[in-house]
Parts: structure tokens; sequence; C-alpha cells
């Protein structure tokens, strides 16, 4: 799901030549949700679709009053627009990325999970070594229009009380709290554990899958904020920024315009943990 900032267009188009390159074996679409509110450019577009994503407009949905104040960054407050995926009955499984996530080797294993008796497939967020729930960077669900409808009633009932500040992802790891089914780490490897701990990342790298980018984002890999803000060693986030950053773009004539882009948000872009 893309809103208005170009530098995940430029995750997405990243992502799309990642998942071409390793996931040879099932077939797939590739999808981006696109917001009603927030239609993306021309020049965006040209890119995506080269890479081989496909456009899916859907409406917005609108958070409770009280999510919208304790949310943590204003750009969270579309997330609850995720809840569209369990309508997309087109799929019997569908996998959910950020675009924030680089693939780093076949996802087949993904592409055809079984859930069993369990609603999702997530994997567990941690913070310096601290379970927090799961995450919603990386899932996998078989789409059901009844549960879609559910969702949907629950998302809009007052007396469903969940960490709001985590706006979708507090709400589900509520909904789902006994119901999930752990992907593991190497499917949805958080970037911040290779700084937080570097021995584990290091030991767990050989067999990732999908690397989320959490923290600092691997377009503002810079070392003097790496150590000021996040207090990490650059030489343990520098390389997963790089790998990031080393994905070619995939993409010709658009190239400039949405780069020209990117280049007025820098100097403003802020620290993000999702």
């Amino acid at each position: 799901m893309l809103t208005d900032d170009p530098h995940y267009v430029i995750c997405a188009i990243k992502l799309g030549h990642s998942l071409r390159s390793h996931t040879t074996d099932t077939r797939f679409d590739m999808v981006v949700m696109e917001l009603t509110t927030k239609p993306l450019s021309r020049a965006a577009w040209g890119c995506l679709r080269e890479v081989g994503w496909q456009r899916c407009v859907v409406d917005r949905i609108v958070p409770l009053d009280e999510v919208a104040t304790q949310s943590k960054e204003p750009r969270w407050l579309d997330q609850f627009t995720k809840l569209h995926l369990w309508g997309m009955t087109t799929y019997e499984t569908l996998l959910y990325l950020d675009s924030d996530t680089l693939t780093m080797r076949s996802i087949d294993h993904l592409l055809n999970r079984k859930l069993g008796n369990k609603s999702i497939a997530v994997a567990a967020q941690t913070w310096r070594g601290g379970f927090e729930g799961f995450n919603m960077g990386v899932l996998v669900i078989h789409p059901d229009m009844q549960e879609y409808e559910r969702l949907l009633d629950l998302q809009q009932d007052p007396s469903v009380q969940f960490q709001k500040h985590w706006a979708e992802q507090g709400f589900l790891n509520v909904v789902y709290k006994d119901k999930w089914d752990d992907l593991g780490f190497t499917n949805n490897a958080l970037a911040w554990t290779s700084w937080q701990n570097h021995a584990y990342w290091m030991q767990q790298f050989p067999q990732i899958n999908i690397i989320h980018y959490t923290g600092m984002k691997p377009w503002t890999c810079v070392p003097d904020l790496l150590i000021e803000r996040l207090r990490a060693w650059s030489v343990d986030y520098t390389p997963v920024c790089l790998l990031w950053q080393d994905v070619p773009m995939q993409c010709n004539s658009t190239v400039p315009d949405i780069m020209s882009v990117v280049g007025n948000h820098v100097a403003t872009t802020e620290l993000h943990t999702s």
C-alpha cells in the first residue's frame, strides 16, 4: 500500500525487482493498493508497472478519533486501510509486504503457506530483545469476506481496547492475540536487530529471506544520526542499508522525475520505528 511519500515508491520498485529476481518457481501477482485520496503520479506508475506492479485503488479506512490522537506517526493513520486485504477474495492466499522490505531469497514458501487453525501468519516484533506482539510488515492470510466484514465492524467499535499508538498493528494484535502463526525472524528480519543484537543478526543473516527496514530507513542511512538518535554503530547498520541501496531501480525514463521529488524530502525525513 502506497500513499504520498515518494521514498516508499522507490522502495516498492526495489522490492518488486527483488521479488522477480529471487522468486521464480511460483506464479504470483504483484499488487499495489493506492488510496483514492492520495493518487500516485504518472511517473511513479510508469516505474511501478515497469517492474510488474498492478494497481488496485481503494478507499481509505478511517480510524477512530482516539486512534488519531494517540498515533506515533501521522502517516500510520492510513494503515487501517490494510484491512481491505481480507476482502481481496480473488486470491486464495495473500502475502502482504510493507514497501520498506526487501527479499533476499525466494519466498515461494510464503506464497504457498497454509494457516491450519490460525487466522494470520506474522512474525514477532521485539525491541532490544523484548517481545512487543507481532509486526504487520509481513503477513500471510487467506482472504475471506465474512472475516473482512467482522474486522471492519470491530475497527469501529470503541469497546475494543488496544495500543492505539501502534494503529492497525495494535488493533490486530488484540483481534488475533492467540490466533497467529509465527513466520519466524528470517521472514521478517527487523533491521534494527542488526545493531541491537549484531551477533544474532550475523548468525541469522545467511537464512534471512526478507529484511524489513525498521528504525533508520535505508535512504537516510547517515552514520551521525545512527549514533546520535539510535545509539547504533554505523559499522553494524550501514551494510544493511547498502543491501537496499545496491538494488537497481529497474526503471528507465521516469526515474529522474521520481528522484527530483525525493530530493525535496530528504532533508526533512524523520526516524521511523515501523
